[in-house]
């Protein structure tokens, strides 16, 4: 630093004390200021407010429900982000939805919320407008119409899928035990209805995997399977007495589903092959290969058993000719895909996602076209399901939510 001068303010007194002066009057002037700034004032209190809970299993009844204002249609389908949820935690929903179809499609947004523990099945009562959500002990009736009439049915533990009977009065209960390295062991158990009592239980040196009803309540299929591959099968029993009819050995399986006529069974044995059996005579009547990064995942078949769709790790979804086992059209989802869901009507395919995506996306049947893109889920969708009446989309996700979706009245 140079050396003061002469002519500095500090060499003569005079000059000094004027500055200090005018140095005070300025730091007085800027303190005033700053005192009017809003982190000098008395801080004036915050208004705060209490989050809607999210709606739980138990849910809480509302006798006013709270809907937001309903919006317009438009003529042109829109895919942009899907709206907010239309009511609040354990209000009841309307009774009647617009149905879900091609035209409508684009206008569909989330409807309600439900906080529920890991799942293992899900489906719609089939004759009661409840959804059926079963955890590894339980299975949840959750009526979104009325839901403090929601109730539980309590299972045996390890309790991996479940179906009821087409009239409602059967429970059939699936459960699996063990490991794969010690090998896995299980049951099946039937229970009746209302109150749900075993009527019924076959042991087995095998897990069961998925079970599924005759569209007539004649009969119902069981996948079973073991760390012996040669032992895997599809076994079918009466309906009534409960009696083996036969069984098909069918080695790895991941999925089945079977056809409206009660014709046709498919199955993804391997995650690398979807075979398509002839149930009249117990064989197989085509198979069609997967590649190594197209596996396939899931599979669905139409109302009317005319073709089906089936979803892949690469995110393929294809539809085939289900008589011929030809390829109709292919679309690409924007991750895993994990579920597939016709509508009733067969004109709308809905997806989910996982992994690289959590999106349900609707497609139509007809075209490929893209209807519509739900936002919300924050991890994998694992199920969908159309209800009966075409007006409500159900969907189950790894997060621990499901969800309802339709078009607001």
């Amino acid at each position: 630093m140079p050396p003061l001068s002469s002519g500095s303010a500090i060499n003569h007194p005079k000059r000094y004390a004027s500055l200090v002066i005018v140095s005070f009057f300025t730091l007085t002037q800027i303190f005033c200021r700053f005192s009017s700034l809003s982190f000098f004032a008395t801080p004036k209190p915050t208004p705060t407010t209490t989050p809607s809970p999210s709606a739980t299993l138990t849910l809480t009844p509302s006798l006013l429900p709270t809907f937001t204002p309903t919006f317009t249609p438009t003529a042109t389908p829109s895919l942009t982000p899907t709206p907010l949820f239309l009511v609040e935690s354990g209000t009841p929903i309307p009774a009647v939805f617009p149905i879900i179809d091609t035209l409508s499609a684009a206008l569909v947004s989330g409807i309600a919320e439900y906080k529920t523990p890991p799942l293992v099945d899900f489906k719609w009562h089939p004759t009661r407008a409840l959804l059926a959500a079963a955890t590894t002990n339980s299975i949840h009736l959750i009526d979104p119409f009325q839901p403090h009439a929601s109730s539980i049915i309590q299972l045996d533990e390890g309790l991996s899928t479940f179906d009821f009977s087409p009239d409602g009065r059967w429970l059939v209960s699936g459960h699996r035990y063990g490991d794969s390295v010690e090998s896995f062991f299980g049951n099946v158990q039937v229970w009746i209805a209302p109150k749900y009592p075993r009527v019924a239980y076959f042991g087995d040196y095998r897990a069961v995997g998925q079970i599924q009803y005759h569209a007539a309540g004649e009969w119902i299929a069981i996948t079973y399977s073991t760390v012996s591959d040669s032992e895997n099968a599809v076994q079918f029993r009466d309906g009534i007495t409960w009696e083996i009819l036969f069984t098909l050995k069918t080695g790895n399986l991941v999925a089945m589903d079977i056809s409206p006529d009660a014709k046709t069974l498919i199955t993804i044995p391997d995650r690398y092959s979807i075979k398509v059996w002839d149930l009249e005579k117990k064989e197989v009547r085509y198979a069609l290969p997967t590649s190594f990064s197209g596996a396939a995942n899931c599979l669905a078949i139409s109302p009317d058993g005319s073709l089906f769709a089936t979803g892949h790790y690469d995110g393929a979804i294809i539809l085939w000719d289900l008589e011929k086992g030809e390829r109709l059209r292919a679309m690409q989802a924007n991750g895993v895909v994990e579920s597939l869901a016709f509508t009733p009507n067969g004109q709308i395919l809905a997806t989910g996602s996982s992994y690289q995506s959590t999106l349900i996306q609707l497609w139509s049947v007809s075209s490929g076209e893209k209807l519509r893109d739900l936002e919300g889920h924050l991890r994998g969708v694992n199920f969908l399901e159309f209800s009966r009446d075409s007006q409500l989309l159900a969907s189950a996700s790894y997060d621990g939510t499901i969800r309802l979706w339709g078009i607001r009245p």
